[in-house]
């Protein structure tokens, strides 16, 4: 199947108070950030598992011959 999640924008985008590196004291960015990076662990776990589903079932079909 593939790595699939669903991105959200960023605080940042139309943020009247963004400024250069405002990343490293911005709150909402924080939280926008950790989301998006507990959503990738997520999608690659389930990643992980799809394609060691996928080899366990080359290598049975392999055997089965």
């Amino acid at each position: 199947m593939g790595l699939v999640y669903a991105r959200t924008n960023a605080p940042c985008k139309d943020c009247k108070e963004r400024h250069v590196g405002c990343h490293a004291e911005c709150e909402r960015y924080k939280e926008f950030a950790e989301d998006n990076r507990r959503k990738h662990d997520e999608a690659m776990k389930k990643f992980k598992i799809e394609q060691g589903l996928e080899a366990a079932e080359i290598i049975r079909q392999t055997r089965n011959k």
